[in-house]
């Protein structure tokens, strides 16, 4: 089994998303403590793409769910920073494993 190692938790909230650092991570959304994740993606720049996903535009599914205010004040995102060149395997061995709701492209069968 693999060990699920997001090392970082901030509400998504802009005041958060400022002060993240522009680096290569992979990241997900959660709803309150639920145990599966809504969402996981990377990124070669976290505080630009928590932004996108803030403004929306960025996954049609994830941004109408984050448009739903009751919802959205519970959202958490959970990151870890991550090297470049491991981007594309971290993420889809976190998406085989948790298998996000939000990740429709790329969910485990």
């Amino acid at each position: 089994i693999m060990k699920i190692k997001f090392t970082s938790i901030f509400p998504f909230r802009h005041i958060y998303i400022n002060d993240l650092l522009n680096k290569p991570a992979i990241y997900s959304f959660w709803f309150k403590d639920v145990s599966q994740p809504l969402y996981i993606g990377k990124t070669e720049k976290l505080r630009r793409r928590m932004f996108e996903y803030y403004r929306g535009g960025h996954n049609l599914d994830l941004d109408m769910y984050l448009r739903i205010e009751e919802k959205r004040k519970f959202i958490r995102v959970k990151y870890f920073n991550c090297a470049m060149n491991l981007l594309v395997k971290k993420e889809e061995d976190y998406i085989f494993w948790l298998n996000p709701k939000f990740n429709k492209d790329k969910k485990r069968k």
